[in-house]
Formats: C-alpha cells, structure tokens, sequence
C-alpha cells in the first residue's frame, strides 16, 4: 500500500530511464529500468493518477529539469566531436570585448571574432577577465583528447586562443597559436605542446574558449581522442546534439 506522501524519480541518461521511489525524498530506492531508442528530441509529459476513484489526488511536481546532453562524441576510433564556433550554449563578455559574428570568405557557416581589435593579449588570468565561449559536449570516451581550432589572424598579434574545460584554465590547452592569415587548423601552442584536455569521466561537460589577443577570429573546434587525427578543409560536419 502507498502512503502519501510519496516520491517518484525518472532520470534519463541518453537512451535509459531508471525509475525509483522514495517515501520521503530522500532516500531513494531503484525500482528499474529501461533503455529505448531515442531521437534528440522528445516530449515530456507529468501526470497524476489515482486509484480511488471516490477521492481528490493533488500532487507537487518539484525538480523537474532537463539538461540538454550537448554535442555527440562519435564512437568511432578517431572519437570526433566538431563544433561550429557559432554553436556555442553560451557567451559570457568582459572587459568590454566580444565574440561578434563574422562571415569573411572561406568560412564553414559563420565564425566568431573578439572584438574590438585593439591590441589586448590576455596571456594569464583570462578565465576571469576574457570573453569566453561555453559548449556542452557529451563524452562517451576517456582521457586525453587533442583540441583543434580553425581560425585566423591578420597579424601576429592577432593569432591566438586559450581553450581548457568546464571553466578551468589549463596549461595544456592554452595559448594555441601558429594561425595564418588564412584558414589554418592548428593545435599548436606556445610552449611547443599539442593542445590537450583531459576528460576524467564520461558525460557531459563544457569546453571553452577565452580570447588571448582581440582581432583573432575562430571558425570551427574539433575535438578527437585520437593523437593522430588531422582534420582538413572545414572540417567534419558539426556533430549532433
């Protein structure tokens, strides 16, 4: 017999629901659960049900949520995720610079310029003072993964990013350099190192981007958990959320 109050919880993970119950709300027990083939959007409905007829059943629908599960790690032995820079989940600008759309010749869909060009390099401390680019990414492999950027600069001045994950600068990934005053993909970076992050569990988490000199313009992040991998052209179609 239930007894109010009682609590149910759905949690989907991709294509599993797991079902589970609680009297309280907050000790939880796992009921089951199931895996069905899914698109990448669905419709989520809340009902109530009763089984006595003869009397009012009121319900208190609390933490409903959905997270978005981001841009699809494929599976495949090269482990590509590719992003057009214009995709981002979120924009954050600071100390009066941007990431403004731009559309100049040769570009996969649009790209995104820091601006204004004013001779700013933020080498160090950007995580708190650069405009930075978010994109949620869902992993489904582990460890180190290389960071490719297709961008531009007009000058030297004008030719750097710095890219960590979920909002931490990392040493590993900052400063990607060695662009051209025409499309380049690069993992370069300044201290000689190909651009890595390291990715410690699956699931989703947030790559990001921070300017390091103002006028640097940034078209395309290709992600792959394969060393080897050089992407060319524009790169691969963006992944699927």
């Amino acid at each position: 017999m239930v007894v109010a109050p009682y609590w149910v919880r759905l949690v989907r993970t991709g294509s599993t629901f797991t079902a589970s119950v609680s009297s309280d709300g907050a000790a939880w027990t796992t009921v089951g659960s199931d895996t069905i083939a899914m698109g990448t959007g669905a419709y989520v409905g809340l009902a109530l049900t009763s089984h006595n007829d003869a009397a009012l059943c009121t319900a208190t629908f609390t933490n409903v949520s959905v997270t978005g599960v981001g841009f699809r790690q494929d599976p495949g032995p090269d482990g590509i995720v590719s992003i057009e820079a214009e995709s981002f989940d979120a924009k954050v600008d600071r100390n009066g610079h941007t990431w403004a759309p731009t559309s100049p010749a040769g570009v996969s869909g649009s790209a995104l310029s820091a601006n204004p060009n004013s001779g700013v390099n933020q080498d160090t401390g950007y995580a708190a003072n650069s405009p930075r680019l978010d994109y949620k990414v869902n992993f489904v492999k582990t460890g180190v993964h290389h960071v490719w950027i297709r961008g531009i600069g007009a000058t030297g001045s004008d030719d750097s990013i710095h890219a960590g994950l979920n909002g931490v600068e990392s040493a590993t990934s900052d400063k990607i350099s060695s662009f051209g005053t025409t499309w380049t993909w690069s993992r370069a970076t300044m201290d000689g190192a190909s651009a890595t992050i390291n990715v410690a569990s699956t699931g989703v988490h947030t790559l990001n981007l921070w300017m390091r000199e103002d006028g640097f313009v940034v078209d395309k992040i290709v992600i792959s958990s394969n060393a080897n991998y050089v992407p060319s052209g524009t790169g691969p179609a963006q992944s699927p959320r």
